[in-house]
């Protein structure tokens, strides 16, 4: 297949730069996820290494052959690339194997081959009995799936996917994940995809890099990033979090931190100075809800703001004088609003991250 280096990577729109010096080693037949806000430049990147865009700076190379710089880029077509796009890009008034035979007619490819290929290539997506079918006929799902097979038909080194679920709906975005990851590994072909849905970046992802305003935040596996974020903005981005602002008011083998004059929180993360603005984040699954009283550091009395089931959780707010804290029960607890419970957070699932005015 193929490795993907990006070294220095700017782009920019005018006066605008989307991506701000990325650097990035992407391994052969790794699955590797874009992930981040709107503007964040993830698709910036995509675009580049599609060669849809021209690069500002740096340079890009695909099997150490520079593809990109701001000097001099080769052409989409000779890239070896397949893309999936969000609106899948498809031919209205051909089938569905006119559809996955277009870019091999275009490379003259003998019919007999591209009969053979086509073929090979609804039968991993699952449409074989489709191939005559109008793309009018489809449904979102099954027009993804032509999208997806029109890109593998090719046998490119390197498969792209800007978005391809957000047009479905939910049930059918969450099992067309598990599609692309097995039809992903099972071809081996590396990969770059482009999302906003953490979930989503979870599931498919051998890594994922997390981008804020063009510039790289972390890069990881999903599990790691999920339970050792090393900014506040991932923390918060990946997953749901509870992040208030507190001053350290101790040191030592634990750090105590000020949140209210209701609230001291004892913390093992992170090594700050005495009298530092910190933020504090814990996850809601790791706050522990109790209608009885609790004992030991980390556990407040406070009355229940809101509640919702969610099904598999109830979705919990609590409030604790000024400061309100989340909770996600699982297996679902009924609480009323403004009954008095306990919380407790355990000190080893709280972390500390120096406060910015950005926070």
């Amino acid at each position: 297949m193929a490795q993907i280096s990006i070294r220095g990577l700017v782009k920019k729109y005018g006066q605008h730069r989307a991506v701000a010096d990325v650097s990035l080693e992407i391994e052969d037949g790794e699955f590797l996820v874009l992930l981040g806000p709107s503007g964040c430049g993830k698709t910036s990147i995509l675009r580049c290494i599609a060669g849809l865009e021209n690069v500002t700076g740096g340079e890009i190379s695909i099997d150490d052959k520079v593809v990109s710089s701001s000097e001099f880029s080769l052409p989409p077509e000779k890239r070896s690339i397949g893309m999936v796009f969000q609106s899948y890009a498809l031919w209205p008034h051909k089938t569905v194997a006119e559809n996955v035979s277009f870019g091999l007619e275009l490379k003259g490819i003998e019919s007999s081959q591209i009969k053979q290929k086509v073929d090979r290539a609804l039968s991993l997506v699952g449409l074989t009995e489709y191939a005559t079918r109008a793309i009018s006929q489809l449904s979102g799902g099954q027009q993804q799936r032509v999208a997806l097979a029109r890109a593998v038909v090719l046998e490119p080194s390197v498969l792209l996917f800007d978005e391809p679920l957000s047009n479905l709906d939910a049930k059918l975005r969450e099992h067309m994940r598990f599609e692309l990851r097995q039809l992903q590994k099972l071809l081996g072909i590396t990969t770059v995809y482009v999302t906003h849905d953490q979930q989503e970046a979870m599931v498919v992802a051998d890594r994922i890099v997390l981008l804020c305003e063009g510039l790289i935040d972390q890069i990881s596996t999903p599990v790691d990033i999920y339970e050792n974020p090393t900014t506040v903005f991932g923390a918060d981005f990946i997953g749901l979090a509870n992040i208030h602002k507190g001053q350290v008011i101790q040191t030592g083998e634990t750090t105590s931190v000020q949140l209210s004059d209701h609230m001291q929180i004892v913390c093992t993360h992170g090594q700050f100075a005495t009298g530092q603005s910190v933020d504090v984040m814990s996850r809601p699954e790791q706050v522990r809800v109790s209608t009885s009283p609790l004992q030991g550091a980390n556990v407040w009395q406070g009355q229940v703001s809101h509640t919702f089931f969610l099904g598999n959780v109830a979705d919990v707010y609590i409030n604790i004088g000024n400061i309100q804290v989340r909770s996600q029960l699982s297996p679902p607890q009924h609480l009323d609003i403004g009954q008095s419970v306990w919380i407790h957070i355990p000190t080893q699932a709280l972390r500390l991250y120096a406060h910015s005015s950005k926070t």
